[in-house]
């Protein structure tokens, strides 16, 4: 009857702490997930870097006699990379003289980005990541293709773009979300019992003292509560015996008062 309409502690205790475990859990899970993702994210970067810087060694002399025909069999041999979504070579002027687009989707997105197929001048030799809601991230490579003059300096031809995107890392990040929040689903059930038990062991007296306090607010007797602990609960439940022993006597003394009247 004390805890009509509402809560226990006992019940509010193990709801709180079942719930700062999930939470701790989902973050912690929630953190590995970005950063593996973010690793994975960082090792598609280095490739796209790796494979442009490679592949715009050998576009000098094609760009300089303006060979397209050789450059379109350069980039056509450099798509075969099954994570290649396009490739472009511009003049040193930022415009597209050839490309090769294995995936529409990601061209567009590029573009939209953007807003024109010229350079974005203001990341030349660098490596982007767009992200869209959904998809997988694109990782945007401008490397730009020196080439030598006669007397042995270095002149800008153009540059070369290359895209990558790699599905598994958004199958990977999907799939780590769904494990961590599968994880903390069994970590709740697992402590679960164990947080039950030790929140009785800590509100069980509590609960045994509320009782007997409310049967002593009726007049009635109470039994003694018998703890072997010698924390704070402990002295409690010894200091409430005390009070409960001499409200008992203050009754029995106040009754027969009253009888011998």
């Amino acid at each position: 009857g004390a805890f009509r309409g509402g809560l226990t502690m006992q019940t509010r205790a193990v709801i709180v702490v079942v719930a700062l475990v999930a939470l701790s859990t989902g973050v912690c899970g929630y953190l590995i997930s970005r950063l593996s993702q973010h690793a994975l994210e960082q090792t598609l970067q280095r490739d796209a870097r790796m494979f442009t810087e490679t592949a715009a060694h050998g576009m000098a002399d094609q760009l300089k006699r303006r060979e397209l025909p050789r450059l379109r069999q350069l980039i056509d041999n450099m798509a075969l990379d099954q994570r290649i979504t396009f490739i472009a070579v511009t003049n040193a002027a930022g415009k597209t003289l050839v490309r090769r687009i294995s995936d529409p989707d990601g061209w567009w997105r590029y573009i939209q980005r953007f807003g024109s197929e010229r350079l974005p001048t203001l990341h030349i030799n660098q490596t982007m990541l767009l992200r869209d809601p959904g998809r997988s991230p694109l990782i945007v490579h401008i490397q730009p293709i020196w080439g030598t003059t006669a007397a042995h300096r270095s002149v800008l031809r153009g540059y070369l773009i290359a895209a990558m995107e790699d599905p598994v890392i958004a199958r990977m990040s999907a799939n780590l979300r769904s494990t961590t929040v599968a994880i903390v689903c069994v970590i709740a059930l697992m402590v679960l019992p164990l947080i039950i038990g030790s929140v009785r062991l800590w509100t069980g007296p509590l609960l045994k003292m509320t009782e007997q306090a409310a049967r002593l607010a009726e007049g009635q007797s109470v039994e003694p509560i018998r703890l072997r602990r010698r924390d704070e609960v402990g002295m409690l439940a010894n200091a409430f015996n005390v009070m409960a022993d001499r409200l008992g006597r203050a009754h029995q003394a106040l009754r027969r008062t009253n009888a011998e009247l």
